[in-house]
This record gives C-alpha cells, structure tokens and sequence, in this order.
C-alpha cells in the first residue's frame, strides 16, 4: 500500500466530487467513512473527527465510523475518547478486526507510560 499523502489528498478530492452525485444512503456512509479515514491518516484529526460525528449523528450503530473516529482521536493524542469509540464499535460488531486491532494500539499506548514509569522506579 503506497501511503503517499498524495494519495490520500486525490482520495479526499474524489470522494467530495462522488459525493455530488446522487447516491445511495449506503454509498454516501462508505464515502462518509472514506473522507474521515483519509483525513486521519493525513493528520487532520479535527476534520475526520468531525465527518465522523456527522455519520453517527445519522446512524449511530456504523462501527464503520467509530473506529475511523477511534484513530483520529488516538493520533490527537485521546486516548480516552479512542478507547471509548472502539468499545462502542465492538459492541456493534465484535468480529471486527479493524476494531481489534485498533483496541490492541490504544491498549500499548495506555499501557507503555505506565511500564515506562515503573521502569524507572525500579
């Protein structure tokens, strides 16, 4: 996979100029959802926190949105409202192995202050 932001950039543009399209519910969710993963891995955490909230404002049972959202929040550095989403996600759909995998990266990042701390104490 070519993690160009580049990529990610073209992506965002041709989602917004599918979106002008007439679509279905379902489509304009996936595209929802494209947009808010696109903007995270481009850094952008307040815009692809927000398209995410738009998506749960309008079903909130798209797990879809709560881990794009769950690694938005991670990469501002909340990990609190990160842990809270994937939970949210994984009771939606416990299969998940997007969710699970982003439970296991907010788990180390939780955890390894902690072992870091107590490192040093010893």
């Amino acid at each position: 996979m070519n993690c160009d932001p580049g990529n990610f950039e073209e992506g965002i543009r041709l989602t917004f100029l599918g979106l002008k399209e007439s679509a279905s519910a379902r489509d304009r969710r996936a595209a929802m959802n494209n947009l808010c993963a696109g903007y995270a891995a481009l850094g952008s955490y307040d815009a692809a926190i927000h398209i995410c909230n738009i998506i749960l404002a309008k079903n909130e049972r798209d797990w879809r949105a709560y881990n794009n959202r769950a690694l938005a929040y991670m990469g501002a550095g909340d990990l609190d409202h990160a842990k809270s989403d994937v939970n949210k996600g994984l009771a939606i759909n416990p299969g998940s192995k997007n969710l699970r995998l982003a439970a296991d990266l907010i788990d180390e990042r939780l955890v390894a202050p902690e072992l870091k701390e107590a490192v040093f104490r010893w």
